[in-house]
């Protein structure tokens, strides 16, 4: 649990301290195709050290431990990088799709793909039939 902490912690950190780094998107989004391929490079090397980085858990045994805990139907590492790295894809879409597409669908965007992936992530772990309907 400690460890999940440091890493929820160190996470939050790395989330403010880009925030403070990285030129708006609102930016990039009106620059030329070119400055807006240069991010969307940056941004699929996120992804790719995302999805490196937990297929590295996958070979540990926190996926068992995970399931001690929350019980033996709870796979949680696959979602936490769908999390982590689907947002960011549709994002890379609107930044690429530039001024023909409104800035708003940046939040929008995001925001709808992220509650789908837990809206899932919840529904999976439900054990009853009517709760996997609800979410």
């Amino acid at each position: 649990a400690a460890y999940l902490l440091c890493a929820a912690v160190f996470l939050i950190l790395m989330f403010y301290s880009l925030s403070r780094v990285v030129e708006p998107l609102g930016k990039i989004q009106i620059a030329p195709l070119r400055t807006r391929l240069y991010w969307s490079v940056k941004a699929n090397v996120y992804i790719c050290f995302m999805s490196a980085l937990l297929n590295i858990l996958h070979i540990t045994n926190f996926e068992p431990l995970v399931a001690e805990a929350l019980g033996p139907h709870v796979l949680v590492i696959k979602p936490i990088e769908y999390l982590l790295t689907c947002p960011v894809m549709m994002l890379t879409i609107v930044v690429l799709g530039g001024e023909a597409v409104p800035r708003q669908r940046q939040l929008e965007n995001t925001s709808i793909t992220a509650v789908v992936l837990i809206s899932g992530f919840f529904a999976s772990m439900s054990l009853t039939l009517t709760l996997k309907i609800m979410f």
